[in-house]
């Protein structure tokens, strides 16, 4: 039970679900431009006065309709992400608004961008009609998951005073450098597959949809079939190769799409709609456009928009003014937006505000911790979620006090199994460094001799197809984490550690290097090694090296380089010019035991996520390089 939190079981014993039956209806409201936006309201039975409500708005489908027998709620909870928090909540006497925002679903409206100043501005309309329903108690939260989160985050760019609590839950705070372009390169694996995951939606075929999400297109099988679950024998790969065309039929009759709204129960209004809307932003082609944060070429419908007039980072200043508590919620292996998390709890800069990072993926479905022996996660999200919004919508001031008086900070260490506290990231750490050494060797002793390899970067390499960047959109409900392999690697093991470390927070790489190509890219990867030889993945890091300046130290760890990924800033880099990258790898937690080894991997590219540099095969010659690593003493 290592990954469970035992603190807020109290005040969850003292909040059974007291109402075991629901009833959920919907409708058009009409935006100020005449929009009509589609939402679902969910109450508990009996209805009652001064019920909170809980608003999520999603580009996803507020709700799929489905044909019997998938109407059953065994079988409609297949394709519902919410149909457990719904319930959840709705049975302890919250109202649940879902909403499908403009230009998605059901809804009216156009997509020039995601999270468009339109779509944002609905919110506060959709606040408005909620505390004006004779059931309201006037105060509002907002939750979502991924690009759900975001728009819950951007509720408070148009600062609503029912607005009390916000839960932005595993999503980005920084389009850029957070999903789109990590360290400068284009993530474009994600970007091809949500492209055609949206384009999906906006065909209203969720059989297409469900290809992509479970891998059963033709590409996606064959992925699967070489995947280590398909050589492994996993039963869940081997049905889902076996039975990919019958689903995909049967889901194709039986879900065929969004669920039509009660003030329009022949979907005329709906399929007027469909028909007559425009393509999303393609954010796959326009990831092709896109090497600078300021550039402004990406977007036909607004030509001056940079990915920024879509980034919640942007809108921080009236985040802070809204008045309302977030709870900024991610995981060790979700993407980069662990560290949006910290970005985001960093710039809010107010005691009111929280993080949890726990040993998750994307969407907090899998405990990813290679030290616990089932995928299974032991933590309740639910509850945890309800004591946030408890502690600021019931109007129970030593509730609230209860949860103001907790540590701002809550996350997990991987392997030593535990969860931890702090006030302030990252905790109190002392940087150890590690040296690259002849031979391979990584030592904290300097050398005489510094590390001096030749890399070769065919284009190839790749960390793995169902990691870190691929549960963004995952193609299985598996997560599976490998080791770097391969003849384009270069890597670096030290000797058995002769005491427990404890790594927490951002190791940062120095690495001095010349390059056959201009603008090279690199890749580093941070493993734990037993002393049988296995080896697991705990972090990595990347830098093109066109964004290698630095702008100044970040606010919450100093020794972080921060970049600006301006075009002013962009330093080009003629071949065999001798240059420092100087990056951190994502945030971790993790406890190397005693007689384990660290492993550092190099690599010219991940194929497997990130596109491949213009110029071909080529080297790179690593010199002078070495690691620091935040090191937490324990009593």
């Amino acid at each position: 039970m290592a990954a469970s939190i035992t603190a807020p079981w109290a005040h969850i014993r003292a909040r059974p679900a007291t109402f075991p039956w629901s009833s959920t209806s919907s409708r058009y409201l009409t935006m100020r431009d005449g929009v009509r936006i589609a939402i679902d309201v969910t109450l508990p039975k009996p209805v009652r006065d001064g019920l909170p409500a809980i608003i999520r708005q999603t580009r996803y489908h507020r709700r799929f309709h489905y044909q019997p027998p998938f109407h059953l709620p065994e079988l409609r909870r297949l394709f519902d992400r919410m149909y457990h928090a719904r319930r959840y909540f709705v049975s302890r006497g919250y109202a649940w608004v879902d909403v499908c925002v403009r230009g998605s679903g059901a809804s009216g409206g156009t997509r020039p961008m995601p999270w468009s100043a339109d779509e944002i501005a609905d919110g506060r309309e959709i606040v408005d009609w909620v505390v004006a329903q004779p059931w309201s108690s006037g105060l509002v939260g907002a939750r979502g998951v991924s690009y759900d989160g975001t728009c819950a985050e951007f509720m408070l760019s148009h600062p609503h005073p029912a607005i009390r609590a916000v839960a932005p839950c595993f999503s980005l705070f920084d389009v850029f450098e957070d999903i789109a372009m990590p360290g400068g390169i284009h993530l474009e694996k994600f970007t091809r597959n949500w492209a055609a995951f949206n384009a999906a939606l906006d065909r209203n075929r969720f059989d297409e949809v469900l290809e992509l999400i479970m891998g059963l297109s033709e590409a996606g099988q064959a992925q699967l079939a070489a995947s280590p679950y398909a050589r492994d024998g996993d039963s869940l790969v081997a049905t889902a190769l076996r039975v990919a065309p019958l689903t995909k039929l049967i889901v194709s009759r039986f879900v065929p799409g969004v669920a039509v709204v009660d003030d329009d129960p022949l979907g005329e209004i709906l399929h007027e709609h469909l028909d007559g809307r425009r393509p999303s932003l393609d954010v796959h082609a326009a990831g092709h456009r896109l090497t600078f944060r300021d550039d402004t070429n990406f977007s036909d419908d607004l030509p001056d928009a940079t990915i920024d007039s879509f980034s919640p980072h942007t809108y921080v200043d009236r985040f802070r003014g809204s008045g309302a508590a977030i709870y900024s919620y991610s995981g060790w292996l979700d993407g980069a937006y662990q560290r949006a998390a910290i970005k985001r709890l960093d710039a809010l800069d107010d005691r009111g505000h929280r993080m949890i990072i726990g040993p998750w993926e994307h969407g907090g479905q899998q405990d990813i911790s290679p030290w616990e022996s089932s995928r299974e996660p032991l933590f309740d999200h639910e509850a945890e979620l309800l004591r946030f919004f408890d502690a600021h919508l019931l109007g129970d001031e030593a509730l609230r006090e209860s949860w103001d008086g907790e540590p701002r900070i809550r996350y997990f260490t991987m392997a030593a199994e535990r969860w931890r506290t702090a006030d302030a990231w990252p905790p109190l750490f002392r940087p150890m460094r590690w040296h690259f050494g002849p031979d391979g060797r990584l030592s904290t002793v300097p050398t005489d001799v510094d590390a001096e390899d030749r890399l070769f970067v065919r284009g190839r390499h790749g960390s793995g197809a169902a990691g870190r960047w691929s549960c963004l959109l995952p193609l299985l409900t598996h997560t599976h984490y490998v080791a770097q392999t391969g003849d384009d690697i270069v890597e670096y093991r030290s000797s058995p550690l002769p005491e427990d470390l404890e790594v927490t927070g951002h190791p940062i790489l120095h690495v001095e290097m010349t390059s056959t190509m201009e603008d090279p890219r690199l890749f580093a990867y941070l493993e734990d090694v037993e002393p049988n030889g296995t080896s697991h993945y705990v972090t990595e890091g990347q830098l093109r090296a066109l964004h290698r300046a630095h702008s100044g130290p970040v606010g919450w760890h100093p020794s972080v380089p921060n970049r600006s990924y301006r075009r002013a800033d962009g330093m080009p880099t003629a071949r065999g010019e001798l240059i420092a990258l100087e990056f951190d790898l994502l945030p971790t937690s993790y406890l190397f035991r005693r007689r384990h080894a660290l492993r550092l991997v190099l690599a010219g590219a991940d194929a497997d996520h990130f596109t491949i540099g213009p110029h071909g095969a080529h080297h790179i010659r690593v010199h002078s390089c070495w690691i620091d690593l935040p090191v937490v003493a324990r009593n």
